[in-house]
């Protein structure tokens, strides 16, 4: 006889039979047993793939609308580029393929400011400064975004300034912006 009756018996089964369907679905829904390699590696891996299929889209874009002209490309600086920020980079330039002329240009960091995460290290000197220094660009993408204090910018009173596309920038900072027609 089971201690604590048959109403306790049939609880204690019932709650095995959960446990193990939850075991099982869990264990079904979550694949393969992963190698020590594989958390590490496969999520990166997707990751810098929709970096560089975002590129192509970006590539295609400039294909389409700049062919034959002059895009300026502003990187981050060396020291806090990341492989997406390549990915991107990777992706716009296999779709152009010499259709348009592409300048890489890489944003540097005035010696004062400090490299933080998020883009606080670009300044809008920092930003209008390597714009001005291609002055035949008929694009410019931004890889590195745009500075915090992007209202400071001088590029957008210029009088032909060439046209922006922006990646990796929180569009919800820019809504103003976007309102006022400043980026489309």
């Amino acid at each position: 006889r089971w201690p604590g009756g048959p109403i306790t018996a049939m609880a204690l089964a019932i709650a095995a039979a959960l446990g193990f369907a939850l075991w099982l679905t869990i264990h079904l829904l979550s694949g393969p047993p992963a190698t020590d390699l594989t958390p590490a590696i496969r999520p990166t891996q997707d990751i810098l793939t929709m970096h560089e299929t975002g590129g192509q889209l970006v590539g295609r874009q400039l294909v389409d609308k700049y062919a034959g002209k002059t895009a300026l490309i502003l990187l981050p600086p060396e020291q806090i580029t990341t492989s997406a920020d390549k990915a991107l980079l990777r992706g716009i330039t296999r779709v152009v393929n010499g259709q348009l002329d592409l300048r890489p240009a890489r944003l540097t960091v005035p010696a004062e400011t400090a490299i933080t995460a998020g883009g606080l290290w670009l300044t809008a000197d920092a930003f209008d400064q390597a714009v001005t220094r291609q002055p035949a660009a008929d694009v410019v993408v931004s890889i590195a975004g745009l500075p915090v204090n992007a209202g400071d910018i001088k590029f957008w009173n210029a009088p032909e300034r060439p046209d922006l596309i922006l990646l990796n920038t929180p569009v919800f900072d820019l809504r103003k912006m976007i309102a006022a027609g400043a980026i489309d």
